[in-house]
């Protein structure tokens, strides 16, 4: 019994590291939940960014639209150097003048359908970034819901383990006074013992005392033989006996044997009692450490998941951010190609070449290669 309190009460130290060890899986848990927080902050401003986005296809739409009025004026005939080549009488040098013009505005006209293309092409990218970051917002928000839903469990779990370790508090407090108990019952019984050893002695001595007042030797003589161990009790009895050597023994020694066999039989009775107690508080025992068990094992699991998904988030995340960036460069590139082509009009340029055009649409403000 003293080996399973020992034992019980280290499972019960044990017990209280597994709740040290899900206190700090539930501030990892935490922290977890404040880096999804700021990955949804950082989604926020991706959604911000798209707006600017947004924003910026109504310039360009709006720079769209001033090409297409242009190239109806010079298919009608309305731009200034179409009525330059249509007014007579005009020498070389204003012939010369209006033709450049019109070659530029050829080649101008060229260069706004290449930009166009590649508008449409970016646009189709603006869409594509804005779907991404509905999706990424939609799996933040899950993420976030898995993690409530984490953070809840590993709550019960504690509760769980809080009501365990009460339990086994009680069990603890239990299994002492039943070995109180024991150990009571375990002294009455070997006080029952030496009474009943005392009382063999006695019933000897008697016996022994009768013999030699049938001898003609006196009872007194004999005490000197009794056991020098028996108790004062036991003394006093067999006096008793030795003065009355004529009282009848049997009935006395029957009542005497059944009231030390009774206490016997009932201390028997309450040792397999607490046997059988012991024994459904191990199983107890046993049965919450599986369970304890099971509930670490599945929060383990829920939370290496939860951390991979946390991963493959933050990298989606900077993927975003650094494809946002190549949009921005990319619309800062066309607003500033757009702007000098607007500011050719009505003044005298020397002629554009389509190339060079798109070699200025694919790169950036900083001179890179923009890759399609």
């Amino acid at each position: 019994m003293k080996r399973a309190a020992r034992a019980h009460k280290r499972r019960a130290d044990r017990l209280e590291g597994q709740l040290s060890g899900t206190m700090a899986r539930l501030a990892d848990s935490n922290a977890s939940l404040n880096h999804v927080q700021t990955e949804l902050e950082s989604v926020n401003e991706t959604r911000a960014q798209t707006s600017q986005l947004k924003q910026l296809k109504e310039k360009v739409e709006e720079l769209e639209r001033k090409c297409r009025e242009n190239q109806m004026g010079m298919s009608t005939g309305m731009f200034p150097g179409a009525q330059m080549m249509m007014q007579p009488g005009m020498n070389p040098w204003q012939m010369g003048q209006a033709q450049q013009l019109a070659t530029n505005s050829h080649n101008t006209g060229g260069a706004f359908d290449y930009l166009k293309e590649e508008n449409e092409k970016l646009r189709e990218a603006a869409m594509k970034h804005e779907n991404k970051s509905l999706a990424m917002e939609r799996d933040t928000n899950e993420l976030k819901a898995s993690l409530s839903s984490c953070e809840k469990a590993i709550m019960e779990q504690k509760a769980e383990c809080a009501d365990e370790r009460s339990r086994s508090k009680v069990l603890q407090e239990r299994y002492e006074k039943l070995e109180k108990e024991k150990e009571e019952l375990q002294n009455q019984l070997e006080k029952h013992k030496n009474i009943e050893n005392q009382r063999q002695r006695i019933q000897q001595a008697s016996l022994l005392a009768a013999t030699l007042g049938d001898t003609g030797h006196e009872p007194a003589n004999f005490a000197g033989l009794i056991d020098p161990v028996m108790s004062t009790d036991a003394q006093l009895q067999l006096g008793k006996t030795l003065d009355q050597p004529t009282l009848s023994l049997g009935g006395t020694q029957l009542s005497y044997t059944g009231g030390v066999m009774r206490p016997n039989d009932q201390n028997k009775r309450r040792i397999n009692e607490l046997e059988v107690t012991t024994a459904e508080l191990r199983k107890d025992v046993s049965k919450m450490r599986k369970e304890r068990a099971e509930l670490e094992r599945r929060s383990n699991a829920r939370l290496s998941e939860l951390r991979l998904q946390l991963n493959q988030a933050d990298v989606t995340n900077r993927s975003l951010h650094s494809y946002l960036t190549f949009l921005k460069r990319s619309y800062t590139s066309v607003f500033q190609t757009s702007a000098n082509v607007n500011s050719m009009q009505g003044e005298t340029f020397p002629p554009i070449d389509v190339p060079t055009a798109r070699v200025m649409a694919t790169r950036g403000v900083d001179g890179h290669l923009i890759d399609h």
